[in-house]
């Protein structure tokens, strides 16, 4: 809400930026007429690609919120802001808005070209996956999912997390 600038960047507590992580940001702004930008992030290994096509049932289409994330100004306005309600899960309903409600137009950076450090001992890397599943089906439900769908989504997600655990 303070923000006097034409760009806003998400950087929390225990994340980094790196030193040409502006003149990135800045270098897409200028030559893509674009909304928004996710910027490659180093967490276990370098994250770096936006899938918005696979909203509908993965709500981690992107490489990071805090650390990596660029936003117009007059776009965040339009937008609004966090839910503070998600806890854990407010950067994804401000995304599910921004990409499926407002259209927005946005990119990320290549793999190579990485943003930031994310601080993978925060607490959002300590959720229990069952409460992080409950959390993404509420935020989906508040932006109008059927709650049939969703249902169904969180029961194959609990299958599909069994599933690679004792695969692993």
């Amino acid at each position: 809400q303070n923000s006097k600038g034409e760009i806003i960047f998400i950087l929390n507590s225990g994340d980094l930026i790196f030193k040409n992580a502006l003149k990135i940001a800045d270098e897409y702004f200028k030559k893509l007429d674009i909304d928004f930008l996710f910027g490659a992030i180093k967490k276990d290994r370098i994250f770096y690609k936006f899938e918005p096509e696979k909203i509908n049932y993965r709500l981690n289409i992107y490489p990071s919120h805090s650390g990596s994330f660029f936003i117009k100004s007059k776009k965040q306005k339009e937008l609004g802001y966090y839910d503070t309600n998600f806890n854990y899960c407010a950067d994804y309903d401000l995304f599910l808005r921004m990409i499926k409600k407002k259209k927005f137009n946005g990119t990320s950076t290549k793999k190579n070209e990485v943003i930031g450090k994310f601080d993978m001992k925060g607490i959002s890397s300590k959720i229990p996956f069952y409460k992080y599943y409950f959390y993404e089906m509420r935020v989906r439900k508040k932006n109008g999912q059927n709650i049939i769908y969703l249902i169904f989504l969180y029961l194959l997600k609990i299958i599909n997390k069994f599933r690679n655990y004792f695969l692993h």
